[in-house]
């Protein structure tokens, strides 16, 4: 779902950056890797951006590279700049608690010194997550009785892929076919 949100605000011409965390990566899901990531991302669709960055990194690397406080700090100065923005976490759950922690407060602090931008973090429901989170930021359960809006999603994104699965030379049988696979899909999701 979330690569769906990525790829239509994108195309819409939105500043969408993205991060999604691996359990089975844990060096590579610090919260201090991520916002990393997160602001090389900005700085990718953002050229006019890239000085700042470069001051910011010959004068204070090894700040850049571990203090979370001081890159949080860099990261909404080039967001701020950037214009309007979007931040897409999927997998929060898949970080070790303390992490999470971090990312998650910094993350929001981000969306207080920053008007532009909007935050969307896609998890299990986990007592601690919802604990950092707060009353203050809305939570959608997508696991209980959405079904329905799961078939109509994949309904969607297959009626949107199969013109393309067309001109590669895939004939209605094929189509066919890979729509009723697709299908099938929705009754394995089990909410999610």
């Amino acid at each position: 779902m979330s690569s769906v949100v990525i790829c239509r605000k994108r195309a819409a011409g939105y500043n969408v950056l993205f991060a999604f965390p691996r359990h089975d990566k844990p060096t590579c899901t610090s919260a201090l890797k991520i916002l990393h990531s997160l602001m090389f991302q900005v700085l990718l669709d953002n050229e006019a951006l890239r000085p700042i960055m470069h001051e910011a990194y010959t004068s204070n690397y090894r700040q850049i590279t571990s203090s979370l406080e001081f890159t949080a700090k860099l990261f909404a100065n080039l967001v701020k700049e950037a214009g309007p923005v979007f931040i897409i976490i999927d997998g929060v759950d898949e970080m070790s608690e303390p992490e999470r922690r971090l990312l998650l407060k910094t993350l929001t602090g981000q969306l207080q010194a920053c008007e532009d931008l909007k935050l969307l973090i896609s998890s299990r429901g986990e007592r601690d997550i919802a604990l950092a989170l707060g009353n203050d930021v809305p939570s959608v359960r997508v696991d209980h009785k959405n079904i329905t809006d799961i078939e109509a999603c994949i309904e969607k994104q297959t009626d949107d892929w199969l013109p393309e699965l067309r001109s590669y030379g895939a004939d209605d049988s094929m189509c066919s076919e890979a729509k009723q696979l697709l299908k099938s899909i929705s009754s394995k999701a089990k909410g999610v």
